[in-house]
């Protein structure tokens, strides 16, 4: 990663959130049975430039502080992740993300909320509640203060 760079991650089923095939098919498939997961990403080369996304976007952005070694530790995890699957890459147009298939099944069970969740406790941040709907919050484990991205502040 360069200085001054952000990478968003994300993860969803492979036809409907890599290949924007939003059919109704495809939307009970991703939602009711195992199908092939994505992992997708996304650079920023500047603070300016995820702000302005962010912005355009509609997005809402939480700032959460965590140890910047679990942050390094996650980031090279994604990396090895996605790397591995590199071949597989996609671009979606839509979401402005780079995309490959994901050695993890997109399933009820495991959909982009609990692979949120993952993430959130390999940052090691609690997270309690619903989490199948996105129904959860986090909760703050980490005392010290880390590396702020590009000296982001909340």
């Amino acid at each position: 990663m360069n200085q001054g760079e952000l990478i968003q991650y994300a993860y969803g089923d492979w036809k409907y959130y890599a290949l924007g095939q939003q059919d109704w098919e495809n939307t009970i498939a991703a939602v009711l049975i195992p199908t092939q997961g994505a992992l997708g990403r996304r650079i920023f080369t500047s603070l300016t430039e995820f702000q302005q996304t962010s912005q355009q976007e509609q997005a809402t952005i939480l700032s959460v502080a965590v140890a910047s070694a679990k942050v390094e530790q996650l980031r090279q995890e994604l990396n090895q992740r996605f790397d591995r699957q590199l071949s597989t890459y996609t671009e979606n147009p839509d979401t402005g993300l780079t995309l490959v298939r994901d050695e993890q099944d997109y399933t009820l069970l495991h959909n982009s909320n609990h692979e949120l969740v993952e993430w959130l406790q390999a940052l090691d941040c609690r997270v309690r509640g619903f989490v199948l709907w996105a129904n959860f919050r986090t909760t703050q484990l980490v005392s010290t203060v880390v590396k702020q991205l590009s000296n982001f502040k909340p």
